[in-house]
């Protein structure tokens, strides 16, 4: 069977300083998380906070957030860039 991409909007509260919104694809939400820890994160403790399922790049800031993305079409995290 096929398995289908999401994008996730993911809000994480951290205490050290890593990125606190983090837009990333995967194949669930385990995956995304799996994603974070893996790239993003060193953060032991880090709590999420908000997940945003399906998210649409429009609903996303067009100063800041859009200007900024990788390619969301792919697995990975797309928000920060850095893959």
């Amino acid at each position: 069977m096929l398995e289908l991409l999401t994008k996730y909007w993911i809000e994480l509260d951290t205490t050290d300083n890593s990125w606190k919104m983090i837009g990333v694809t995967a194949f669930t939400e385990e995956d995304a998380l799996n994603l974070i820890k893996k790239y993003i994160s060193n953060d032991k403790n880090w709590k999420i906070v908000n997940i945003k399922k399906d998210i649409s790049i429009s609903e996303l800031d067009h100063n800041h957030i859009i200007p900024n993305i990788g390619i969301p079409e792919v697995r990975g995290i797309w928000y920060p860039k850095v893959q």
